[in-house]
């Protein structure tokens, strides 16, 4: 255990503890775009500057802002 810096309250009580409980790790196989939406539904065949709808081949949809 540390105790850290008292007056500022920046680190007080800092426990290590050891990561190597982590189990059932998945990797995903290579996410990629399938569609892009602007937010009137209207398919885009390219990025559009606004708000981009954007569907991936493994279900998840994001939104995307493009500058």
């Amino acid at each position: 255990m540390y105790i850290g810096i008292h007056g500022g309250g920046i680190f007080e009580n800092i426990v290590e503890f050891d990561a190597t409980n982590i189990r059932n790790i998945v990797a995903e196989p290579e996410v990629q775009e399938n569609a892009r939406y602007a937010v009137n539904g209207r398919r885009l065949i390219a990025p559009v500057k606004g708000i981009n709808l954007v569907k991936y081949n493994n279900g998840r949809v994001k939104k995307e802002i493009v500058k």
